[in-house]
């Protein structure tokens, strides 16, 4: 009876055995590798990146920190989420398997031809270079070296587009917040309202304490100064705007009122708000939800939300106690 058991269980192993054999030679006739070195992407020490090109066929965007903070195309501040976002996926992204046999050469000159080239740099010097991109559902993403096989990439435990992050362009990578300024180095803020000159008002350091112009200490409600000086250090855009004559036209128009803030180096930060043009809405939406449209720096066009401008809108006399 013990013999008989042993012969079972030894049949069962060699059963078991036969099939993962079996089940190994159909994954290689398939074109598909049991045995994919998941760090086939991770090269690079990316403590060391202090740079990254994503370049395509209509052209590239360069992401560098600059000893503070990372900046895009050497123009203005990068998202940091972004720049997060873009670190966790080069960590986090692993091959799940090549690209089959069949599709290997069509994937292979789509991503040279309408992919993105991702180059690491570190002091001036590449250190890794690869192609991402995806299908045309995008839902399947795919990264290759040059001149090797693409593979099919994935995150684990997420189901992402992993090529999303390096295809943004480059306002996508532009961080959301308005005033680049800190309370550090801030000077004076000044608000017109071109159509009411009298509601206009200039913020100063006085001392220790920020004022307006015009008005004492103790004529001042200093509660809503202050809420309104974090408003505007808080202020984010919801979507930057691409140009267009629409918004060159706009632009020639009266702004709703401007902010202007100075920092003691000399740089100035400024925010026009328009009124979005009637019967231009986006699709989809309400007269009631439209959003504020806005100028920054007299170059970037971009939707605000109605209620976050709702708390900048304030003239002079809402900040006395009188």
């Amino acid at each position: 009876m013990m013999q008989e058991k042993k012969n079972k269980q030894r049949a069962i192993i060699l059963v078991a055995l036969l099939l993962a054999t079996a089940g190994m030679l159909w994954l290689n006739s398939q074109g598909e590798s049991p045995v994919v070195n998941k760090d086939l992407f991770k090269t690079a020490d990316l403590t060391t990146i202090n740079e990254v090109v994503l370049r395509t066929s209509t052209g590239a965007t360069q992401l560098k920190f600059s000893g503070s903070q990372w900046r895009v195309n050497d123009q203005f501040d990068a998202d940091r989420n972004m720049v997060d976002v873009l670190f966790a996926t080069l960590r986090q992204a692993e091959p799940r398997r090549p690209v089959a046999v069949t599709q290997r050469d069509s994937v292979a000159n789509r991503l040279e031809k309408e992919g993105v080239e991702v180059t690491l740099i570190s002091g001036g010097e590449k250190i890794d270079v690869f192609y991402a991109g995806g299908n045309r559902q995008k839902t399947q993403a795919y990264f290759m070296r040059p001149g090797e096989e693409p593979y099919i990439v994935t995150i684990p435990g997420y189901r992402v587009y992993t090529a999303g992050i390096f295809e943004l362009a480059g306002q996508g990578w532009r961080s959301r917040y308005v005033f680049g300024f800190n309370w550090r180095n801030f000077s004076s803020l000044e608000t017109k309202y071109p159509a009411a000159a009298a509601d206009g008002f200039r913020v100063e350091l006085n001392d220790q304490y920020f004022g307006i112009r015009g008005l004492t200490l103790e004529q001042t409600n200093t509660a809503r100064l202050n809420s309104y000086l974090d408003a505007v250090s808080l202020l984010q855009v919801k979507e930057y705007q691409d140009p267009s004559p629409a918004l060159d036209s706009l632009g020639k128009t009266t702004p709703l009122f401007l902010i202007e803030v100075n920092d003691v180096g000399g740089t100035t930060y400024t925010l026009e708000v328009f009124p979005y043009p009637q019967g231009s809405q986006p699709a989809g939406t309400s007269r009631k939800a439209l959003p504020v449209i806005g100028r920054i720096d007299q170059t970037a066009w971009a939707f605000f939300r109605e209620n976050d401008l709702l708390s900048l809108n304030r003239p002079k006399a809402f900040f006395s106690r009188e």
